[in-house]
C-alpha cells in the first residue's frame, strides 16, 4: 500500500499592528462634522509604537455644508519602518462637540507612490500641547504609530464659525457684548454717539 505524502504546511503572514483600514472591496468614510478645524503647528514630533522617531504636520477644515479640505504629512525616520506619507486628498473630518478630539480620513502617497487610505486621530488637551496632546496615524498597509503624546509641536481643534448657534463659544460671544449694543442691533439701526435707548 502506497503512502500518501502529507501536504506541506503553509502559514499566513500576520501584521503585528493590524489596521482597521486594511484594504477591503469597499470603504466609506464617515460623515464630516461641519465647522471644525484642526491645525498641527510648531513641528509635531512623537516616538512611534515601533520605537522610531516620527514627525508630522498639516491641517484640515470643514465648512458649514460639511465640505472638507486640508493636507497631512507624516514621516517615520526609521530604522524600523522608514517611510514618508503625504496626503493627496482629505475625505472626511470628524470632531467631538467639545472640540478636544478629531479624526481625519484621507488618501496619501507613501514614498511618492500609490494611493493609500489613512486615518489620523488627534487630541487637543492642553496649551501648549507637548506632553498632553496626542497623535496617531494608521495606514492601510498595516502601519500604526499608536496613540502617542506629543514630544514636540501643538495640536489645536477649533470651531471655524463662532457665530454658528451650535457653537457654545458663540453664546458667550453674544453675552459678552455690551447690552446697549445688542439692543440697538435689534432695532436694525446703528447706535449714534451719546444716544440712549428709551
Amino acid at each position: 500500500m502506497r503512502s500518501v505524502p502529507s501536504p506541506t504546511p503553509t502559514t499566513t503572514p500576520c501584521r503585528t499592528h493590524a489596521s482597521p483600514l486594511a484594504p477591503t472591496k469597499t470603504w466609506t468614510p464617515p460623515v464630516t462634522t461641519p465647522l471644525c478645524q484642526v491645525q498641527i503647528t510648531k513641528g509635531g514630533r512623537i516616538t512611534a509604537l515601533n520605537g522610531d522617531r516620527a514627525t508630522f504636520g498639516g491641517n484640515a477644515q470643514s465648512d458649514g455644508a460639511g465640505k472638507v479640505k486640508g493636507q497631512q504629512e507624516y514621516q517615520d525616520h526609521g530604522p524600523a519602518q522608514r517611510q514618508k506619507v503625504k496626503s493627496t486628498q482629505i475625505l472626511a473630518l470628524t470632531c467631538n462637540p467639545q472640540r478636544t478630539q478629531a479624526t481625519i480620513f484621507g488618501r496619501a502617497m507613501i514614498d511618492g507612490q500609490g494611493s493609500h487610505l489613512f486615518r489620523v486621530d488627534v487630541q487637543d488637551l492642553a496649551e501648549p500641547g507637548v506632553g498632553q496632546d496626542t497623535y496617531r496615524i494608521l495606514l492601510d498597509t498595516g502601519y500604526d504609530s499608536g496613540t502617542q503624546k506629543l514630544e514636540g509641536g501643538n495640536i489645536q481643534i477649533r470651531w471655524t464659525d463662532r457665530s454658528d448657534p451650535s457653537n457654545p463659544a458663540s453664546q458667550h460671544a453674544v453675552m459678552d457684548r455690551p447690552s446697549r449694543r445688542v439692543a440697538m442691533r435689534g432695532w436694525g439701526v446703528r447706535p449714534r454717539s451719546g444716544a440712549r435707548p428709551p
